[in-house]
């Protein structure tokens, strides 16, 4: 996450939003995707309803992108997108 983006947050209510979080990492970090978790954390502190599970890729989106778009679908339903 951008430097202040993250910190920024607290100044921000989400009260009554809902929210999902994803991104890309590499699975020999031992932290891997640590930043979707934090990201799911920071958007509850600040209100918001995490309404799916963080999606997690071990490496680039585009070698999972079929099962990226069910996730976003299935994220967008729950989330009264779609």
């Amino acid at each position: 996450m951008a430097p202040g983006v993250y910190d920024g947050m607290l100044e921000v209510s989400l009260k009554g939003k809902k929210a999902v979080a994803f991104g890309c990492g590499d699975s020999r970090w031992a932290q891997f995707c640590k930043a979707v978790e934090l990201l799911e954390e920071r958007l509850q502190k600040c209100g918001a309803e995490v309404v799916a599970e963080g999606f997690k890729v071990d490496g680039p989106v585009e070698d999972v992108m079929e099962e990226a778009r069910r996730w976003a679908s299935s994220a967008g339903r729950r989330a009264g997108l779609l």
